[in-house]
C-alpha cells in the first residue's frame, strides 16, 4: 500500500512492515506504533515512527513506575488519534508539508 500526498510537490509514504501490519495498526493505534517509509520529492526514501497521542501518552505515563523508569523514542510523527482514514490523512497531510527529512538521521 502506498499512499500519495499531494501538496506543493509529489511526496509518496508506504508502511515499511507488511500492509498487513500497517492495517493492524491502524486498527490499534493505542497499543501499537507504525514505521513509515517517505519520500520527499526526488530524494531517497527515509523512515519515521508513528504513533498516536494516546499511544505517546500509555508509553509517558510508564516513566518513574516500577514498569520502568525511562523511555527512548526515536524521531516520531505524532497523529491524533482518529478513524484509519483520519490518521492516513495526518500522515498524507504531515508527508506533503515536507520537513520531515530534516528529523530522521539517514
Amino acid at each position: 500500500m502506498t499512499h500519495s500526498a499531494l501538496g506543493p510537490r509529489m511526496e509518496t509514504w508506504r508502511f515499511v512492515e507488511s500492509d498487513a501490519d500497517g492495517e493492524l495498526w491502524l486498527k490499534n493505534p493505542t497499543e501499537l506504533h507504525a514505521i513509515i517509509a517517505f519520500q520527499a520529492g526526488d530524494k531517497q526514501w527515509q523512515q519515521i515512527m508513528v504513533v498516536t497521542k494516546t499511544w505517546l501518552d500509555c508509553q509517558v505515563q510508564v516513566i518513574g513506575t516500577p514498569r520502568g523508569g525511562r523511555v527512548v523514542f526515536s524521531a516520531m510523527l505524532v497523529v491524533s488519534d482518529g478513524s484509519p482514514q483520519q490518521m492516513s490523512a495526518s500522515i498524507d497531510a504531515a508527508v506533503a508539508q515536507g520537513g520531515l527529512e530534516h528529523f530522521v538521521s539517514s
